[in-house]
């Protein structure tokens, strides 16, 4: 008896419904062993838990709206080879039920999209991360350790983009490895569009495809910033191949810092190139060095 993932992408229609809302509300299904097996049900149970305020802004025909919204969603999303897994479902993965931002305040992820095989998620994760254009000694190391963490069992969690990202997921699946793509937009589609292959090779290897965002939502600045704790939060480490001292890697870092994981950062002969600023910047803070000797 709890909120069902249906449920979940119901109330995701609702204007003013986000996380902090739905998990009020799933909190109050959950606990109080309620069975919401109807749209009016589900009418019941927001006049018990919300505010008044906040139930004047809303209506049963808005209920009974996003309901044939949410409807055509899961729809469409079946028909993509895309299912659904809300918070209290058994199989959502317990590494995102408590998920923080790089400021350690807690951010849930209420439900995700995916395709591909979700016992990927039962491996060890890495985070592999960095630059989308890494020199040469970066994409030396991103073969070098996403191929020797893949080869140990680990499970390579990264976000699909070009550079470090690629090498990441492309070196777990040179040595038939697992490795899981966390994505900023809808799954229906892939960003980059140059690693639509990628992505269709990882689901066919047995890896994972996530996200937060339904059919349509295209990827967004904020939405890549809000991904980031995400793919942090699947991963037991966090391993960052080269960045500058700015950019999307330090979001994703940080995260990782604030959650008291390990950071890992290669360590390069040439502490001095702009690529590996952000390297020697993370390891100053605590980041450990790894090298291909380790």
């Amino acid at each position: 008896m709890y909120l069902q993932a249906n449920q979940i992408v119901t109330l995701q229609q609702l204007k003013g419904f986000g996380p902090a809302a739905i998990m009020k509300i799933g909190s109050y299904v959950y606990d109080n062993r309620i069975s919401i097996d109807s749209d009016s049900m589900l009418w019941e149970v927001l006049q018990k838990v919300l505010s008044a305020k906040k139930l004047d802004k809303i209506s049963f025909d808005d209920i009974l709206s996003a309901s044939d919204d949410a409807k055509r969603i899961i729809d469409a999303s079946e028909r993509n080879g895309i299912k659904t897994l809300g918070y209290w479902d058994a199989d959502f993965p317990q590494m995102l039920a408590d998920v923080t931002d790089e400021e350690g305040k807690r951010k849930p992820c209420v439900l995700l999209y995916y395709k591909g095989n979700l016992d990927a998620l039962k491996k060890t994760g890495l985070a592999i991360i960095g630059t989308r254009e890494p020199d040469a000694d970066g994409m030396k190391a991103g073969e070098y350790f996403s191929k020797a963490f893949a080869k140990r069992g680990f499970n390579i969690v990264s976000g699909l983009a070009v550079g470090c990202d690629t090498l990441g997921h492309r070196g777990a699946l040179a040595v038939d490895g697992s490795t899981t793509a966390f994505l900023a937009h809808g799954l229906d589609s892939v960003y980059p569009p140059e690693n639509e292959g990628l992505a269709k090779e990882i689901v066919e290897k047995g890896g994972l495809l996530l996200s937060e965002y339904a059919l349509s939502i295209p990827v967004s600045r904020y939405n890549l910033v809000a991904r980031d704790r995400l793919q942090s939060a699947l991963a037991k480490a966090c391993l960052v191949i080269e960045t500058g001292r700015h950019g999307g890697t330090m979001h994703a870092a940080q995260t990782t810092l604030s959650a008291n994981k390990p950071l890992l950062v290669v360590g390069y002969s040439d502490k001095y190139g702009e690529k590996k600023q952000g390297n020697e910047w993370l390891a100053s803070q605590g980041a450990i060095r790894l090298s291909s000797k380790d």
